[in-house]
């Protein structure tokens, strides 16, 4: 289901290793080692080398010269971390920030799909 738990959950470690969706290709992606990456004059894009996993053969592509614009990069999903009195998994801390904020939707703004699924957290600004 969009949205739901394990996806935000998802989405999040993938953020947490390095991980980015992309919005328009509908995939997560990661930096590819070793290769330079060259940002635009107006800091609104990078171009270079990119590792994207591929849900259809489920596997990691490497692709090269690839632009990708900052604006097609979902934000991740922001789960809260390290609570006090939390167990420190992102799934306790989900559930405690949900019980905190009344279960309102507490894990931050954008709660797009996760892995496989519809989109999902990706970092917003590419490691700088």
């Amino acid at each position: 289901m969009p949205q739901d738990e394990a996806q935000l959950i998802a989405a999040d470690e993938l953020c947490n290793r390095g991980w980015w969706w992309h919005k328009k290709f509908r995939c997560w992606f990661i930096h590819a080692p070793n290769n330079p990456v060259v940002k635009s004059a107006a800091n609104r894009s990078e171009r270079g080398t990119y590792l994207f996993f591929d849900t259809n053969i489920w596997d990691v592509v490497q692709k090269s010269d690839v632009e990708v614009f900052f604006e097609d990069v979902e934000r991740p999903p922001g789960l809260p971390r390290n609570l006090p009195g939390a167990a420190p998994n992102a799934a306790a801390n989900l559930a405690a920030a949900q019980k905190a904020a009344g279960a309102t939707g507490a894990a931050g703004g954008n709660q797009a799909a996760a892995a496989g699924g519809a989109g999902a957290g990706a970092a917003g600004v590419l490691r700088q």
